[in-house]
């Protein structure tokens, strides 16, 4: 069923290991263009891997609902969809008009490199600008090590961004948490300690 009319262009913010409103640029950089759509999609092949456990669902929903909130007091839920990224967007593409795709540049494993090869493909096939910001030392594309140390200190040297004062949201029902025997993957009693900064991202590495 389509959704209702936006009051303009659609700008999708894809959560992946970056749950978080604070020092998040393509949050901040999205708000500042029209209403946003932050998305966290749970993926199959992500939840299946060998390195995905029951502990890391468990405190990755913690994750998603401490976001959940704190998107909601700025103006908007998040919405959770399951299924492979390409078709999860494909389908929201087709029932709102998206103005742009805004992400963290991410390191992962082969899998999540793979996936970001053919979300890039789904974009550029539909002349849909994705933007990729970065949000650690990793430098992509660079040949050889010439300027690597220089983009380093910057990046690292940045001040945090605080999070932007308030968002526009779209009529996309938010969905909700979903369980680890709704999502197929094995729950254990094992429980990974919360980090000084709990909410800046789940620690493991397929996402």
């Amino acid at each position: 069923m389509p959704f209702s009319a936006q009051p303009g262009p659609v700008q999708l913010v894809w959560f992946k290991k970056d749950l978080r409103v604070a020092d998040h640029a393509p949050l901040r950089e999205a708000a500042a263009r029209g209403p946003v759509l932050p998305l966290f999609i749970y993926e199959p092949e992500q939840l299946g891997h060998e390195e995905f456990t029951g502990q890391h669902l468990t405190y990755l929903n913690d994750c998603l609902r401490e976001l959940d909130e704190n998107l909601r007091r700025l103006g908007t839920p998040l919405v959770l969809l399951q299924g492979e990224a390409v078709e999860v967007l494909e389908g929201l593409s087709r029932e709102l008009p998206l103005g742009g795709v805004w992400a963290h540049q991410e390191t992962g494993n082969g899998v999540s490199f793979a996936r970001d090869r053919r979300v890039r493909a789904w974009t550029r096939a539909r002349g849909l600008p994705l933007t990729e910001l970065p949000q650690n030392g990793v430098v992509r594309g660079m040949k050889n090590r010439d300027g690597w140390a220089d983009a380093w200190e910057e990046r690292l040297g940045t001040p945090p961004l605080p999070a932007p004062e308030r968002l526009c949201g779209t009529s996309v029902p938010p969905c909700r948490i979903m369980s680890h025997a709704e999502l197929g993957v094995e729950p254990d009693n094992k429980i990974i300690p919360p980090a000084a900064n709990r909410w800046a991202g789940p620690p493991w590495i397929p996402s």
